[in-house]
């Protein structure tokens, strides 16, 4: 049969007793009752947790006190290791607190994670800095809490405080004797590079002074100066060089401002600085010696290689004033010049040229200027900015699939009119040839880029000059079935008549590749060429040209068929992508 007690402690599905509900709803005067009656004050529910858990997590001081008095288990412990104490700091109510401690709470006991309520006292002055969390936090320290407990994957709770900037209780921990070197297991980060990871210059500064290790690197090699300069943290960077110099020498300084991280391809500080744009940091470390031309392992790019990629102005000023070498290399043979170019960066570019002597022509891989990359990748605004800087508008690249090309050629061949007339005007070489003899009106027209092929003509573009295989202009616009292209050619007296090395007409070319409209317009200019030529013939002189013939053309209907496979020269191969 029965007892009372039995009934009094009875418990649901949950293992939740009527002392439970009663505790966790705050009602005090049932509470009195039931332990009046015999209740069991450490009854648990299936999750461990007790009426005191519960009381302590919904702050009902009145109920935790009678529970207290009625022996409860203040150490009591429940799934994932989680105590009374755990549960009253980290709500940050601190008079619950106090009255667990009166009662003997431990207070190095850990949860399942390793966490003590040192560390969960740390977390909740971090997350809610306070007098408050402070006063709660030094509460532990005096009962004897383990200052170098460590949590799930060696975090302190020395970490915790001083990546939040909370100087004074950093400094209480390291007074009892925190250790200041320990590292997390995963990240290996110590307390000192957590601070200037995120710029605690305070915290930097006490640590420091109780010979925190200023060259202990993260599991992948980031040293704490590397990580400030990469944030941009200037008085840290110089706090951490200004230790290195009073502990060892200026050479020392000199070797952590540009300690280079293999894990980062070989970056130095100096690299993370001007990745950022951090000019004030880039100053900091170039006055402590660190080396600005330094190149990556990976891709040999320097400092101002990376500012240039990234649109670092400020950061590229800051490396020329401290003499970084404008015309320096990557391993792929690129200057800062041409990745700037090549990303459309005419602040950058303006920049760089900036400097006694501008690489302006520096060739890259292939030959490649600048100018040849801006013209390629439509950058008008960088093309005037080099045009400014007198870059040389007939430079020659050479490929193996462009087969020495200059800028013209470059922007015929993708239609950027603004650019071709800037190229022009500024005495670009209109019949310059491509080792396969092509020119920038065959560029243009074999792309059906009617506006360029017009302006070169204007400029004054021989409209028969051949190509290595005796193609015109007109045999590049059949071939693509550009019929404007071929009508502007047309006009300015191209001959529909002209056949290449091998024998093959314009016209032959377009009904090859089914362009039909195309084959009727070159076939009425034939046929009015050839009266023309007749005419000229019979009266005794020269043909003048065939603008008539072209007139009859562009009375042609438009359009053309799909393009047929094989035959010709491409004059272009693809852009080459900057690497």
């Amino acid at each position: 049969m029965a007892t009372g007690r039995d009934m009094i402690d009875v418990a649901g599905p949950d293992g939740e007793t009527p002392l439970y509900a009663a505790a966790t709803n705050g009602h005090a005067g049932i509470v009195d009752v039931l332990l009046q009656g015999g209740a069991s004050v450490n009854a648990a529910k299936n999750n461990g947790y007790t009426p005191l858990h519960a009381a302590v997590s919904r702050g009902h001081r009145r109920i935790v006190d009678a529970l207290l008095a009625k022996r409860a288990d203040v150490d009591a412990v429940a799934d994932e290791g989680v105590t009374p104490l755990h549960l009253a700091v980290s709500s940050g109510k601190r008079r619950l607190v106090d009255a667990l401690l009166a009662r003997g709470a431990s207070v190095n006991l850990a949860s399942d994670t390793g966490a003590t309520a040192l560390h969960m006292a740390a977390s909740a002055a971090a997350a809610n800095p306070s007098a408050a969390a402070a006063s709660l936090f030094t509460a532990l320290l005096a009962r004897g809490a383990n200052v170098s407990a460590t949590a799930a994957g060696g975090v302190t709770p020395l970490h915790l405080v001083a990546s939040a900037g909370l100087r004074d209780l950093v400094e209480s921990l390291v007074a009892r004797g925190a250790a200041v070197n320990a590292r997390t297991r995963r990240a290996g980060a110590t307390p000192l590079y957590v601070a200037a990871q995120s710029g605690h210059g305070g915290v930097v500064h006490a640590l420091l002074s109780r010979r925190a290790d200023v060259d202990i690197p993260s599991a992948v090699g980031v040293t704490p100066v590397w990580v400030a300069a990469q944030n941009g943290h200037v008085l840290v960077v110089k706090a951490l060089l200004a230790k290195k110099r009073a502990a060892g020498s200026v050479a020392a300084a000199a070797a952590a401002a540009s300690a280079p991280v293999p894990s980062a391809g070989g970056a130095t500080p100096l690299h993370a600085a001007a990745r950022g744009g951090h000019d004030a940091v880039i100053n900091a470390l170039a006055a402590a010696g660190a080396a600005v031309n330094a190149a990556t392992v990976s891709g040999g790019a320097t400092p101002l290689h990376v500012a240039a990629w990234h649109n670092q102005v400020r950061a590229a000023d800051a490396l020329l004033a401290r003499g970084a070498a404008v015309g320096a290399k990557t391993a792929g043979g690129w200057t800062a010049l041409h990745l700037a170019t090549g990303r459309d960066f005419v602040v950058m570019v303006d920049e760089l040229l900036s400097v006694a002597e501008p690489p302006v022509d520096t060739p890259g891989p292939g030959g490649f200027t600048a100018l040849h990359i801006a013209a390629r990748r439509g950058c008008t605004s960088v093309v005037d900015a080099l045009l400014t800087y007198d870059a040389a508008v007939g430079a020659v690249a050479a490929t193996p699939a462009d087969g020495a090309i200059t800028a013209l050629h470059v922007a015929a061949a993708a239609g950027f009119r603004p650019i071709v007339r800037a190229l022009v005007t500024a005495g670009a070489p209109i019949g310059a040839v491509t080792a396969f003899g092509t020119t920038p009106l065959h560029a243009a027209a074999s792309a059906g880029a009617t506006e360029v092929v017009l302006d070169l003509l204007t400029a004054g573009a021989r409209t028969d000059a051949a190509d290595a295989r005796g193609g015109t202009p007109l045999h590049a616009a059949a071939r693509g079935g550009h019929i404007p292209a071929a009508t502007a050619l047309l006009a300015a007296g191209a001959s529909p008549q002209v056949r290449d090395a091998v024998g093959v007409s314009p016209l032959a070319l377009a009904s090859a590749r089914g362009y039909a409209h195309l084959a009727l317009m070159l076939q009425e200019a034939a046929v009015a060429a050839a009266a023309a030529a007749a005419r000229a013939a019979a009266g005794g002189r020269r043909p003048g040209g065939f603008r008539a013939a072209a007139g009859a053309a562009s009375s042609a209907p438009g359009g053309g068929g799909a393009r047929a496979g094989g035959g010709g020269h491409r004059p272009f191969g693809r852009a080459r992508r900057l690497g």
